[in-house]
């Protein structure tokens, strides 16, 4: 009676390592497609909110609600000034005035209270936008309030802006970094070393010299930061 038992009671515990092998294996399977499908659906999303801020920028400009130096042509904007955050700039040093009557972009844009930079996080992804200062280096948007150094330059802020996309965590809420620019040229690249790479950020993307806007978008070919970008289709 007793072995039987113990063969039984053994069968249970074969029977259980078994169950315990099947799940860890399981769960080695189902972790990294879970995690596929999270990049995928995180990276996705990115793509679909650079659009956004594309399409956004155009019909500010067009509008001409943004026009400081008063020669008839519009300036792009910041998300705070898109999203309905803060008033419009209303000179150079960035005193805002009435906010937009119908804001360009959504809620989410106004980003957190209190922040210095209006950095915005969507679905696992950071969004920066830049404007050019006179010298062609970007400058971020401030969360409120005017400027306190890094004027944006009337001229170049009429045919010049960009926008970045940067997982909060590599490898956790998405691998690619995005671009796009007021040509709607939206590239990619894959950096697991992005944070270091970030120095310069509006202008890691493109080609020239270091830090302006202005220069060629790297399509193809190494941006500042000496990594390729791709077109993203």
């Amino acid at each position: 009676m007793n072995t039987v038992r113990n063969t039984a009671r053994g069968l249970s515990i074969i029977e259980l390592m078994i169950v315990v092998i099947a799940l860890t294996a399981l769960v080695a399977v189902a972790i990294p497609l879970f995690l596929g499908i999270r990049h995928g659906s995180n990276e996705s999303a990115a793509i679909a909110t650079m659009g956004k801020i594309h399409a956004a920028q155009a019909q500010f400009q067009m509008s001409a609600v943004i026009d400081v130096d008063g020669d008839g042509v519009g300036e792009f904007g910041y998300f705070r000034e898109l999203s309905g955050k803060t008033g419009l700039r209303t000179d150079e040093q960035g005193t805002p005035g009435e906010l937009i009557a119908e804001p360009l972009l959504p809620e989410e844009f106004k980003g957190a209270t209190g922040a210095d930079i209006n950095r915005v996080t969507i679905s696992g992804y950071e969004f920066y936008i830049y404007l050019p200062r006179e010298n062609g280096h970007g400058t971020e948007n401030p969360a409120t309030g005017g400027f306190t150094h890094d004027h944006v330059d009337t001229d170049l802020a009429e045919t010049t802006w960009c926008a970045y996309a940067v997982p909060v965590e590599y490898g956790g809420s998405g691998s690619r970094l995005f671009f796009v620019n007021q040509k709607g040229d939206l590239t990619s690249k894959d950096d697991a070393d992005w944070h270091a790479n970030w120095c310069g950020g509006q202008a890691l993307a493109l080609g020239g010299h270091w830090n302006s806007m202005t220069g060629a978008v790297a399509i193809g070919t190494k941006g500042r930061d000496h990594q390729v970008w791709t077109r993203v289709e």
